[in-house]
């Protein structure tokens, strides 16, 4: 039920072309390191799910 509140009507792109902006999806290059985090996989799933609900 959660979910259906935050559905809108209309495409994401439609919305912020109204106003004067675009959207586009796309992978980020981030600095790297040499130091690997562990669980690398699950910290880039996690991190791959959760960027679509960040407002810009």
């Amino acid at each position: 039920m959660l979910d259906l509140y935050f559905e809108l009507p209309y495409e994401t792109e439609d919305i912020l072309a109204e106003l004067g902006y675009s959207f586009s999806r796309a992978r980020m290059t981030l600095p790297s390191s040499q130091r690997i985090p562990q669980r690398l996989s699950e910290l880039r799933q996690q991190i791959e799910e959760l960027l679509p609900l960040v407002t810009l």
